[in-house]
């Protein structure tokens, strides 16, 4: 598959700095994830917007979160690539970027720009990214609460996988996506064209 046929929300990312016109920012996330943007200028003075992208393999420490809320009660906009409470390690629940969005959005007042699912952002981005029909475009992932229904409202075809957040209950709300047992089945079926959706 082309890589310009996979978005992900640093791509989103991008399309949305650019079309809201947003030059300074303080990203928050690893080096790696800043440096698959396009968009590079950055500002730690007077930034225009606070964008929450990973927190997992940053250092992240009273001094960051201080930092964070005093830029946004400045009048930073606040920008996140996930509202996803938590993600699963090993098994384990752990504290996800929405979690920390949630609070910043509380303390500062503001709502945040969600860019990555369940956002129809994202999707729109995908539509318009790929030059496709929304039907003509299908979406995969393993959280029935944000992957499936972010797909639906956007007229995607929703496929979910039984790995990472996947729970054997979340099919009792599936019945309008496909099932796979991960993503090597999903592109086994692809290739086969054996996956109706």
């Amino acid at each position: 598959m082309p890589p310009e046929h996979i978005i992900n929300p640093i791509s989103v990312l991008d399309e949305y700095l650019n079309t809201h016109h947003i030059h300074t920012f303080f990203f928050v996330g690893p080096d790696t994830f800043q440096s698959q943007m396009k968009t590079r200028t950055s500002s730690y003075e007077t930034p225009e917007a606070v964008i929450l992208c990973d927190f997992e393999y940053i250092e992240t420490d009273y001094k960051l979160l201080n930092r964070i809320y005093h830029y946004l009660i400045q009048g930073s906009v606040l920008i996140t690539t996930s509202y996803s409470e938590y993600y699963l390690s090993d098994g384990v629940r752990k504290l996800d970027t929405g979690s920390f969005t949630r609070m910043f959005e509380q303390v500062s007042r503001q709502k945040a720009a969600v860019l990555g699912k369940p956002s129809r952002t994202i999707y729109e981005t995908a539509v318009k990214q790929l030059g496709c029909l929304p039907s003509e475009i299908i979406s995969v992932g393993d959280d029935i609460l944000t992957d499936v229904p972010g797909a639906k409202e956007a007229g995607l075809k929703p496929v979910l996988v039984r790995t990472g957040k996947y729970r054997p209950e979340d099919e009792l709300g599936s019945d309008d996506c496909v099932v796979v047992n991960d993503l090597y089945e999903f592109i086994a079926r692809i290739e086969n064209a054996t996956l109706s959706i």
